[in-house]
Formats: structure tokens, C-alpha cells, sequence
């Protein structure tokens, strides 16, 4: 096999990046171990049957990233562009994750990152 060339890997790159600049956003679900172990694959799925069930498909973009860190906070997903950080999802919240934070453009108060010291988001 031969070995990746620089240029090569800034092509790969520049076609990720036209890509998703298709996209409103990117819905960025954790696909770590910690989270898959946590039932990641299944929220991932989820969202992806979720939002193309509501039409958005063409809108946002869901990815598989590797471990953002939170591991006890998983499954895990960072809406961009803004970047809100929504911890321990489940399947069953979804549905409303997607209407509150993709439809209505705001946040989904309860499964929203907070710092386990300050309280704060």
C-alpha cells in the first residue's frame, strides 16, 4: 500500500470540507468506545432515522466522531456550528432533541453539559 502524501491528505480534507459546508450543521454524536459501550451507535442510528423521518437530512449532517472526553457522560452530541454539548442521550430522546434544537432552535434544557462543579453550562 503505498504511503499518504501530503497533498493527499489535504485533498481528502478540502472534499470533506465542500462536504459539509452543504450543511446548516452537523449533528456530532461520539462513537468512542466509553459511548458506544453506553449505547452511542444506537442514539447515532436514531438521530440519523429522526432526521430524515422530518426532512432535514438535506439540513444537518450526522457524524461519528472518535471520544470528545466526557466519557461518564455518555452517549454524547455536539450540535454545530454553535457547538452545544448534550450529555447522556438516550434513544427515546431523539425525537425531542431533534424538534427542540434542529426545528425550534433551542436548547434542550435537561440533557444539556453542565459542569459537575459550578452547575454551569
Amino acid at each position: 500500500m503505498p504511503k499518504l502524501k501530503i497533498q493527499d491528505i489535504e485533498n481528502i480534507a478540502s472534499r470533506e470540507k465542500e462536504k459539509a459546508s452543504q450543511y446548516k450543521g452537523m449533528v456530532m454524536v461520539c462513537t468512542g468506545t466509553a459511548c458506544v459501550s453506553a449505547g452511542g451507535f444506537s442514539v447515532k442510528d436514531k438521530m440519523e432515522e429522526v432526521i430524515k423521518a422530518k426532512g432535514l437530512d438535506k439540513d444537518f449532517l450526522v457524524v461519528g466522531t472518535g471520544c470528545n472526553g466526557f466519557c461518564a457522560m455518555g452517549p454524547i452530541a455536539v450540535m454545530q456550528p454553535e457547538g452545544t454539548f448534550y450529555q447522556k442521550i438516550q434513544p427515546e430522546d431523539i425525537e425531542e432533541l431533534v424538534e427542540t434544537h434542529l426545528v425550534k432552535e433551542e436548547k434542550m434544557e435537561r440533557l444539556l453539559h453542565k459542569n459537575p462543579v459550578s452547575g454551569a453550562i
